[in-house]
């Protein structure tokens, strides 16, 4: 999957439609779309499926999408409508989706360490959905480098503490939060960042706070 920031997709090229009488296009068919401006014939692209939407929950803003790569395409002829060509693809594309230039992905090799600036921030998303997050998993969180986050820095993860009765004095009581386990990230934008679970003491929660390490 990508992550989309909300402005970032709004400005992306879409497909208008296919050419002939598709409703979806599949590797091989030719599509016009708007909004590549000057890219020439031979630019790659990858073809976007816009998903689920991302909000932070501090503000309920909406900051970006977590969307699904559907195929490759390469432009053929420039205009407005331009036409690309589907390369291949790993499900149908249709009207709406949107073009990412393809770029080289960095690989992975950085030193982790603490991050540069004070970090407190959420879980906002899991990758793929699972409901127990734990190690190796990659969760999605509502700081990015506007916050000072890079690419190798180290969270911890805290669970807040529940609250309880106390069944002495009365009255209610909240636990102390605990720390469940460290995050390494591994890709920032603005106001979102992805991270890897590098370790799990316990089950790891959406919502569950992210903060330098401890």
């Amino acid at each position: 999957g990508v992550i989309l920031e909300k402005d970032q997709a709004d400005g992306l090229p879409y497909l208008l439609q296919a050419r002939g009488d598709h409703l979806i296009a599949s590797a091989g068919n030719e599509i016009y779309v708007r909004g590549t401006a000057d890219d020439l014939p031979g630019t790659r692209y990858n073809v976007i499926s816009v998903g689920d939407q991302l909000r932070d929950p501090d503000d309920n803003d909406l900051i970006g999408y977590h969307s699904i790569i559907v195929g490759e395409a390469t432009m053929l002829r420039s205009g407005d409508p331009a036409t690309i060509a589907l390369t291949n693809s790993s499900r149908e594309a249709v009207p709406g989706n949107r073009l990412l230039p393809a770029t080289v992905e960095t690989p992975l090799n950085f030193f982790p360490r603490a991050p540069s600036s004070d970090i407190d921030g959420r879980i906002i998303h899991v990758v793929n959905g699972v409901t127990q997050i734990g190690q190796y998993q990659v969760v999605i969180m509502n700081r990015g480098s506007n916050h000072g986050l890079s690419v190798g820095d180290i969270l911890s993860v805290f669970q807040a503490g529940e609250v309880i009765e106390d069944r002495v004095r009365g009255g209610k009581v909240t636990l102390p939060e605990e720390k469940e386990g460290t995050i390494m990230i591994f890709k920032t934008y603005g106001r979102i960042s992805y991270g890897l679970v590098m370790e799990a003491t316990d089950a790891i929660h959406l919502l569950d706070a992210v903060r330098n390490p401890t």
